[in-house]
């Protein structure tokens, strides 16, 4: 279930809004797909850990105490903030036409609700994204810049999602305290169109994103991104 993104214009050229999503509020089959309740997917009320692979001494959900345990779920609130600024709208100059010259960003809480140990800092699960549109005057229909910051001790991985179905950021079979050190990660992405004729249009780009490849014949994305490092990228 959504809540209507609400958008509000101060000012002719600005714009700024906000957005809220309740993300798999009503299951139509059942709640244990959502909250999966298995052994993998579960943590230790009393002590804040995962209970697979945790190699502490105690740990009283993985060592069978059923009332201590608790798990990770896909369902949640996700909130998400928006605000742009058209130049081009603001400042009269010869040549720009609207959008061509604007500044945009959001900045997502993708998760309202902290989870022990896995979920336990929201700034983790904040991505920020900037962007702009430069204008060409006429020499492009369009070149903008886009650029996206987060922070997080797990990589951008749907390993246990895909093949595991446990709402957890790791890959298949992969121990959550394999990770311990954040990880900046800054995404980002060049990109100019230009319609040549009607019915032709041309298009370049340059990136940095999540771009994943199909990992097998049926399709299946990678679990990982190509591009994954800060030095990656690749143009079409």
């Amino acid at each position: 279930m959504t809540s209507p993104r609400l958008t509000y214009k101060p000012v002719p050229g600005v714009k700024v809004g906000a957005g809220a999503v309740w993300a798999h509020g009503i299951p139509l089959k059942s709640d244990k797909y959502l909250t999966p309740k298995r052994l993998a997917n579960a943590y230790s009320k009393s002590t804040g850990r995962p209970a697979n692979n945790d190699t502490a001494v105690v740990n009283p959900c993985r060592d069978g105490v059923a009332s201590d345990c608790g798990y990770y779920t896909y369902r949640g609130f996700k909130l998400a903030g928006h605000a742009s600024v058209d130049v081009g709208s603001l400042v009269e100059i010869p040549g720009i036409r609207p959008n061509d010259f604007k500044l945009y960003g959001e900045v997502a809480l993708l998760g309202v609700e902290d989870h022990p140990y896995v979920y336990d800092d929201k700034t983790e699960r904040m991505p920020i994204t900037l962007g702009l549109n430069l204008p060409t005057f006429t020499l492009l229909d369009q070149l903008s810049f886009e650029t996206e910051y987060r922070k997080s001790r797990f990589p951008n991985n749907i390993g246990s999602t895909s093949a595991d179905q446990n709402p957890l950021p790791v890959g298949t079979g992969e121990s959550v305290y394999a990770y311990t050190d954040p990880k900046t990660s800054w995404k980002w992405t060049a990109y100019a169109r230009r319609q040549v004729v009607n019915g032709v249009t041309l298009h370049a780009q340059a990136a940095n994103d999540h771009l994943r490849h199909f990992a097998t014949i049926f399709a299946l994305p990678a679990h990982r991104p190509s591009t994954e490092r800060n030095s990656d990228w690749y143009y079409v």
